[in-house]
């Protein structure tokens, strides 16, 4: 049994010898590049650190002129870092232009004396009250105002079968397509008043500016009649 270690041992000492050298070469390398990590990381800090102070000791801050408040009460204009805004107005400073704190309806000007506020426009005048209801002129309408040709097509209802045209050349309103109820005007010299299925007023030899009259009374409606499309 002795001599059959001892030959073993012979046989792959050198084997383990040479796996002992390599874990330990292994584990100083690894103890090796994690201290040179350490120190890496810890200049990357201290670079920092210093790129920051570095930074805040050549910080520039913004110059702001303000109106600045002796005890006397008066003011002077004043040029102030960014950095003491705050204080300057909390005992009344202001830049010119802006309300002065301790007066109302008073503004700085631009050599810090307290001007008042310059006094506010006029209210608008109210919107002119609407167009009587005006009396139209188109023959085939007989002399009857807007809204009484407009109320023959019952503008607030919801027909069945309506009819609305209207272009540059033509407008025809009707609810039953023209059966019963037909307001109709065209440039071609028409227009045609129908109510109760009776054309109470027709003319189709209209003269141009007839025509037009008529067929700009007809629009003029159109935004009355609610199942219009507009």
């Amino acid at each position: 049994m002795t001599r059959e270690f001892t030959r073993l041992t012979q046989r792959f000492g050198g084997v383990l010898a040479v796996a002992a050298v390599v874990a330990f070469v292994g584990g100083t390398v690894s103890i090796a590049a994690n201290d040179r990590d350490g120190k890496d990381s810890k200049k990357e800090d201290k670079r920092k650190d210093d790129d920051y102070k570095d930074r805040y000791k050549k910080k520039v801050w913004r110059k702001i002129w303000m109106c600045h408040l002796e005890k006397n009460g008066k003011a002077h204009l004043l040029e102030i870092s960014e950095e003491s805004l705050a204080a300057h107005r909390g005992h009344g400073d202001g830049e010119p232009g802006e309300n002065v704190a301790r007066r109302r309806h008073h503004r700085w000007t631009r050599d810090c004396r307290e001007a008042p506020e310059p006094p506010a426009p006029p209210a608008p005048p109210p919107p002119p009250p609407p167009p009587p209801d005006a009396t139209l002129a188109c023959p085939c309408w007989n002399g009857m105002k807007q809204s009484a040709l407009a109320g023959l097509l019952a503008p607030d209802s919801t027909p069945a079968t309506p009819q609305c045209v209207v272009n540059s050349f033509t407008v025809s309103l009707s609810q039953d397509e023209g059966i019963n109820t037909l307001v109709y005007a065209s440039s071609f010299g028409q227009c045609v008043q129908r109510v109760g299925g009776v054309d109470v007023g027709s003319n189709m030899l209209l003269t141009g500016d007839e025509a037009a009259l008529c067929l700009s009374e007809a629009a003029a409606i159109v935004p009355l009649v609610k199942w219009c499309p507009q």
